[in-house]
């Protein structure tokens, strides 16, 4: 055998010696190395090895029968192919050794050719066996790895299997998920749709999703519902129909997308402020001068006039003009604010003597104020800018109140770093299509001339200069909340 290329090793378990000099006959001239077991003991007494390429094994040993001790067999080397050799040629026994793990069976006395064909069938198929599992592991590696969500169902809309991706977006262990309808992963109305889907697809070949591109609402385990791309595909297995989506979840695209809006948001305020800040400048000279003198004349007019009637008249034009002045000086402030002068700031102290300004006017429209105070640090904020935002939405409130009602403000902590101030009322409440706009310069939902539309704007700003932020909730007939929340550092400017 020097000299000779060999095909492998092959290990044979037989303890009748012309059949194992038989068999080690046809191997050897065939190029392969044989080993021999005399019986089972022997056999599983062996250390496993991977360099095997076939092992042939008498079906009836002294020990006992092979069926029985295949996968103890198996374990000597789990990519050999398996051989059953037997006396007996009955279907039952054949097929009990191929039900039990064989890869081939052989008639004794065997036949050359046909060991041959076994052992080149069983070790092909091995071959084969060992490449769809290579196969199957790389697959399921690519499945895993990539990062969008795969969920597959079967015709009947149940969910046989969902990549990494797929139970990450949707928040569920696979234990969760497998053998349940894929329409727990959809919020109403789709779930109780989609087995209608299904069934009118499998009926009429029609389908109104397979092969495109859909943007659609998934249901997380959770409850929140979220935004997110798919695609369907069919695959056919055998008489199996099996539906593939590829999930991509659009969240964080959307996220970046109103950030963006956002900041486009921003950046048109800012040119419109400073649109209005030129403008205003541009009134305050030009308009301020004439002003004065008209105040001025009407202050005189006022004094000297022994006509009520022409007193009360001149005092009406003292007002007006004064609130021309407020509304261009407050256009400078909107447009060109100051940075906040910082200092230490009790906002208990700045609510109450908000509130002493405002108590004879919210006395005269039947408005109680229901105070909610809990103890709070004092915060680095600019006391007059803050006394001014308090202002502005108390006055808002009163206003929403034409027939009396409850003015509540809440003080409180909010994490250790933070303190929440809400300003409640009971009034007519804003239209919900108007809640966006609400802080525009101009835009007011105030009947006309009672309102500049600046007060709110202003408000946001002082916000945003000490680092906080504000929100607004309302509902019509029932009143509107302002919720703001302030750092205590006041924003580290």
């Amino acid at each position: 055998m020097k000299g000779r290329r060999r095909f492998g090793r092959v290990l044979v378990i037989e303890d009748d010696r012309d059949t194992c000099a038989n068999l080690r006959d046809i191997l050897q001239l065939d190029h392969y190395e044989v080993e021999v077991a005399r019986s089972l003991a022997e056999a599983l007494g062996r250390e496993a090895t991977a360099d095997l390429a076939a092992i042939l094994v008498d079906r009836s040993l002294p020990d006992g029968n092979a069926d029985d001790h295949l996968k103890d067999i198996r374990m000597l080397a789990p990519d050999a192919a398996v051989l059953i050799v037997t006396g007996h040629s009955d279907l039952e026994g054949v097929v009990s050794a191929l039900r039990h793990g064989a890869d081939d069976y052989l008639i004794k006395p065997v036949d050359p050719d046909s060991l041959r064909a076994a052992l080149a069938r069983s070790v092909e198929l091995r071959r084969t066996r060992e490449a769809l599992r290579e196969s199957t592991l790389r697959s399921d590696a690519i499945v895993k790895s990539v990062q969008d969500g795969l969920v597959t169902i079967n015709e009947a809309g149940i969910i046989e299997a969902m990549n990494p991706a797929a139970l990450k977006i949707f928040g569920y262990e696979e234990e969760e998920v497998l053998g349940r309808n894929v329409s727990m992963l959809m919020p109403s109305p789709d779930r109780e749709a989609h087995d209608g889907h299904i069934r009118r697809y499998l009926e009429t070949g029609v389908g109104a999703i397979i092969g495109r591109l859909r943007e659609v609402k998934g249901r997380r385990k959770d409850g929140s519902v979220f935004q997110h791309e798919i695609t369907v595909s069919e695959i056919q297995l055998g008489d199996r129909r099996l539906f593939t989506g590829v999930i991509r979840d659009l969240s964080e695209r959307n996220r970046v997308i109103a950030a963006l809006r956002e900041s486009e948001a921003r950046a048109r305020a800012a040119e419109d402020l400073a649109s209005i800040g030129t403008l205003a400048a541009g009134l305050a000279h030009e308009i301020g001068t004439p002003m004065n003198v008209i105040l001025g004349y009407a202050q005189m007019i006022q004094s000297a006039a022994e006509s009520e009637t022409v007193r009360e008249r001149a005092g009406i034009i003292r007002e007006q003009i004064q609130r021309v002045s407020k509304i261009i000086q407050t256009l400078l402030n909107l447009a060109r604010p100051g940075r906040p002068l910082l200092g230490p700031v009790k906002l208990e102290d700045t609510i109450e003597a908000t509130l002493a300004l405002l108590q004879e006017k919210l006395r005269k429209r039947r408005i109680r104020v229901e105070r909610s105070f809990e103890p709070v640090p004092e915060i680095r904020g600019d006391g007059e800018k803050l006394q001014q935002l308090f202002l502005n939405l108390c006055l808002n409130g009163a206003d929403a109140m034409h027939e009396g009602g409850i003015l509540r403000i809440t003080l409180a902590g909010r994490g250790e770093s933070e303190i929440s101030v809400v300003v409640a009322d009971t009034g007519t409440g804003i239209p919900a299509e108007s809640l966006d706009r609400l802080f525009d310069p101009f835009y007011t939902t105030k009947d006309h001339g009672k309102g500049s539309g600046l007060g709110l704007a202003v408000v946001k700003g002082i916000v945003v200069d000490h680092g906080g932020s504000i929100g607004v909730a309302s509902e019509i007939g029932k009143g509107t909340e302002f919720s703001i929340v302030l750092p205590l550092d006041g924003g580290s400017r």
